[in-house]
């Protein structure tokens, strides 16, 4: 095809619609430098097209039917595969066995028989999520060491409290290492919490070089690599020097899986799935952890994930100062209502976010760990899919893990209600309303808080309605003690744990806070050993717990 005879077909397929100039140039042509001698020459490649991704069209009327809606399946998870992770940087494949002592037992297809590895040699373990396991919990549990753990509130009185919990039945917690209790953890339907053991179906891609997403195993391929790589980038990938690096060691092109989340270290990596039917009542969390800056933009409810401004969705734009909410409207972007500061600045490196969406309402809101910081309100809903998208619009490391759908039972608390409390006394925070009480937790049994306050007296409260109950206790000593390890929890949370036996489905242990204990194995996602021994440059030197 000539050059001109190209031209016109361009510009047939743009007025129809059906591609944009941009894309047929990005497509379909290949600028070649000729010689000196030569003019410039466009050359016609004939490579593959994208079909674009077409939604049918969908009438805005209700729908005239008695059904009622359908129950949303949860995603099934990836198997995850067990890992174990030495000082010395190495890292094994294969399958837990055991302990014999302080010692790992280890399978490996690379060892002819059961391997026994020093555990003073060990960095981590990772462990694979059992099938069928955990159970449902109606309260966050804090400690004053920074561990948390998921369980159900038995009671509460001046010598401590009890919890009941599926993994390690009633723990005794004496009253001076309580934290913290997160009572009303929704027991909505979770449509996915993610990802766990792999990327499971989301995709990735690259806006600012026209790569659309496509699965993990069919990601495009990265570019070539720059001379001399980033030695501490590609530990933090976990890639080798060689072909699979590009720009200062980072995957500039996509987002990268790496230990349970999404890193990526550049501008315009973008990361997707749209197979997920979201609720009109809908909630998204996710943890965002990163280096010294970031910049990240979320669309949600898209009907495409070609990059952040296409179609039709919502996007809320945030980096450390800001957050901001767009709406795109056929590819026509506007601002929703004002900004609203982040406050986000160094030092911290991590925070827990949420999005909850009301369609009925028109509404938005966002929360900060916990806290509710904005609530826009819409003339009408713009999102027009069920798509969510992550775009790095940074060249700073920023992760993402603990991705979270779910239905959103509409509760929220209010903006600027005090957050934690002054510490001098025990603390209530309710989930409607801007009402606090400061005093004494008295007791506690049968979801109903007796609360002693200087102004009202002894106070009954129904637990239903707390957000937070924050104990006067001091944060206590989160140095690693001889011999104790990290134990990283199924879904949430973390122990700080000796471990004392590990035989016929059970593990003893010892904690700080809890006593000894005897443990269900399956609630252990990851043991972090030898807590003391600085860890080789890797992931967790940027983006540790």
């Amino acid at each position: 095809m000539n050059v001109k005879n190209f031209s016109r077909a361009a510009l047939l397929l743009t007025l129809a619609g059906t591609l944009s100039a941009d894309q047929i140039i990005k497509q379909r042509l290949q600028v070649v430098p000729a010689p000196q001698s030569a003019a410039l020459l466009l050359v016609a490649v004939q490579a593959p097209v994208d079909v674009p991704d077409v939604e049918p069209l969908r009438s805005t009327d209700p729908a005239r039917t008695s059904k009622p809606p359908k129950k949303q399946k949860s995603m099934p998870k990836a198997k995850r595969e067990e890992k174990l992770s030495l000082l010395n940087g190495n890292t094994i494949s294969g399958k837990f066995m055991g302990m014999n002592g302080g010692d790992v037992l280890w399978k490996s297809e690379s060892f002819d028989k059961v391997v026994s590895v020093k555990g003073a040699d060990i960095a981590s373990l990772e462990l694979s999520a059992p099938d069928d396991k955990g159970g449902a919990a109606t309260s966050t549990i804090e400690l004053v060491n920074g561990d948390n753990f998921q369980g159900n509130v038995v009671g509460l009185d001046a010598g401590g409290m009890t919890v009941e919990t599926w993994f390690g039945g009633k723990l005794k917690i004496a009253r001076e290492a309580l934290g913290a209790i997160r009572p009303g953890r929704e027991q909505s339907n979770v449509l996915y919490s993610g990802p766990d053991g792999g990327p499971d179906a989301w995709m990735t891609g690259n806006r600012n070089m026209g790569q659309q997403p496509r699965p993990f195993n069919a990601a495009v391929q990265p570019a070539a690599p720059q001379a001399g790589p980033n030695e501490l980038a590609r530990r933090i990938l976990g890639r080798p020097a060689g072909g699979n690096v590009a720009r200062n060691g980072i995957n500039s092109r996509g987002w990268d899986y790496v230990g349970n989340g999404f890193v990526a270290g550049s501008s315009g990596p973008i990361l997707g799935r749209k197979d997920i039917e979201m609720p009109d009542k809908c909630r998204i969390d996710f943890t965002l952890q990163w280096f010294n800056y970031f910049s990240l933009s979320v669309n949600f409810f898209s009907d495409k994930i070609q990059n952040e401004y296409t179609g039709s969705s919502y996007s809320i734009r945030m980096d450390q100062s800001n957050l901001y909410l767009y709406k795109y409207v056929n590819n026509n972007q506007s601002r929703v209502g004002q900004n609203v500061q982040s406050n986000l600045a160094q030092p911290r490196r991590k925070v827990n976010v949420t999005i909850c969406v009301d369609k009925a309402a028109n509404e938005i809101s966002i929360l900060l760990d916990g806290n509710l910081v904005k609530t826009w309100k819409d003339t009408s809903f713009a999102g027009k899919g069920n798509g969510l998208l992550f775009t790095s619009r940074s060249s700073y490391l920023m992760r993402l893990s603990n991705i979270r759908i779910s239905e959103w039972i509409g509760a929220l608390p209010e903006a600027g209600a005090e957050a934690e409390g002054n510490g001098k006394a025990d603390f209530v925070r309710f989930k409607v309303g801007t009402t606090t009480l400061t005093g004494k937790a008295m007791t506690l049994q049968d979801g109903k808080l007796t609360f002693k306050s200087p102004i009202f007296g002894d106070r009954p409260l129904e637990m239903d309605k707390v957000a937070l109950l924050k104990f006067a206790n001091k944060a206590g000593n989160t140095k690693p003690g001889p011999g104790e390890m990290r134990a990283q929890l199924q879904g949430n949370g973390q122990l700080t744990v000796k471990i004392l036996g590990w035989a016929e489905g059970k593990v003893r242990v010892s904690s700080p806070h809890l006593g000894e204990a005897q443990l269900d194995p399956a609630v252990f996602s990851k043991l972090e050993f030898n807590r003391h021994v600085p860890r080789k440059t890797g992931i967790g030197s940027f983006f540790a717990p």
